[in-house]
């Protein structure tokens, strides 16, 4: 079996503001996603929201640096509650997937996303 490094698929960004005005209805009937909607306004309000390019899977919200490389695609990955790869109840993950397969992970109550989210992003893309 090989070893995929990144995300091996083309990725398909949404536009900042559709994913705003989803992630809203979404957090408006559940609760729990409120953090999400935190995060996506905080990246769509940002100077650096041309730099990044976002994707809901699920409640998973998906990140890559813009322009987006060919395939494999290095990402951040926020991880909701009700995702494959949950967490502990009361935290939420976030993951990079490295082409160089030095992948990190790291489990926050969901009150810290949005700092993390950033600490990520300046780490990982430079932004």
């Amino acid at each position: 079996m090989v070893k995929t490094r990144g995300f091996p698929y083309e990725f398909v960004p949404q536009p900042w503001g559709a994913l705003r005005a989803e992630v809203a209805e979404m957090a408006g009937a559940y609760a729990a996603l409120a953090y999400l909607n935190d995060l996506v306004g905080s990246i769509t309000e940002s100077s650096h929201k041309e730099s990044l390019a976002g994707n809901l899977w699920m409640f998973d919200l998906a990140v890559a640096a813009s322009p987006i490389s060919s395939v494999p695609v290095e990402l951040i990955v926020v991880r909701s509650p009700g995702s494959v790869h949950a967490t502990a109840p009361g935290l939420i993950r976030i993951e990079h997937l490295s082409v160089s397969g030095r992948n990190d992970r790291i489990d926050r109550p969901a009150d810290q996303v949005v700092p993390l989210f950033w600490r990520f992003a300046a780490e990982k893309f430079g932004v």
